[in-house]
This record gives C-alpha cells, sequence and structure tokens, in this order.
C-alpha cells in the first residue's frame, strides 16, 4: 500500500478504523494480510503509540473533574472502538469520570443512517 497516494481518498478523519482500511482498500488492493488483520494492527499500534507518548491534551484532567465537581454526566463518543477507548481512559486513570461512552463501532451502518434521513425527509415533506 503506498501512503504517498492518500490524497486520492477523501479525508477520513472521524471515520472508523475499518471504514479507512476498505477505502484503502478498494483504491490499492493488496495481497497479504485480510482487512481486518489490517485493521487490529492498526488499532494496536495506535493503542502502543499512546502507551509510548501519553498525549493527554492540557487541561483535559481538570475539565472533566470541573464537570463532575458541577454534577454534569460525563460522556465520551469516538470512531474508535469501544476497547480502545476503555484502554486509553483507564491508562490515563479517567474510566470512571466518564458516565458514558459511545463508540461507533456501535452505531448504525451508513446505509442505514440515509434510509433513516430519507424516510425523516420524506415524512417532514408529507406534514409540511
Amino acid at each position: 500500500m503506498d501512503i504517498s497516494r492518500r490524497n486520492e481518498l477523501p479525508d477520513t478523519l472521524g471515520l472508523r478504523i475499518d471504514m479507512v482500511v476498505d477505502l484503502w482498500y478498494a483504491r490499492q488492493p493488496w495481497n497479504g494480510p485480510s482487512r481486518q488483520e489490517v485493521v487490529e494492527r492498526v488499532i494496536a499500534r495506535a493503542i502502543s503509540l499512546v502507551e509510548e507518548t501519553r498525549p493527554l491534551l492540557p487541561g483535559v484532567r481538570e475539565a472533566v473533574a470541573l464537570c463532575k465537581e458541577q454534577g454534569l454526566l460525563v460522556g465520551l463518543a469516538s470512531a474508535s472502538p469501544l476497547h480502545m477507548l476503555e484502554k486509553v481512559l483507564t491508562m490515563f486513570d479517567l474510566r470512571d469520570s466518564f458516565d458514558a461512552l459511545a463508540s461507533a463501532e456501535n452505531c448504525l451502518t451508513a446505509s442505514r443512517i440515509r434510509k433513516y434521513i430519507s424516510t425523516a425527509q420524506q415524512n417532514w415533506a408529507l406534514t409540511h
């Protein structure tokens, strides 16, 4: 896979890792590891990099603590897999500060989202 050709793909920020791998495979099919194996390798490498560099943004711990002190519920939504969220939050000793975690792996598929939006638009058009 030639990552120098990444500009040929749409922006992948916010996409699940498996979706990004599927985009790369569609553009540049490869022989060798399966797409699922590539996904697992990318996730393992990302976790490894977090363990090595500890890239917690300045003020995150304080911001979450302030929200909790104010009695607010705190949640985290991410395109990353749930097990990755759990591991990283635990690594930073922040897991207990979050009341809810949401991962894109548990969300509707793009086709179901499009169908839902289309149905909602049709229903809106009928009532307006």
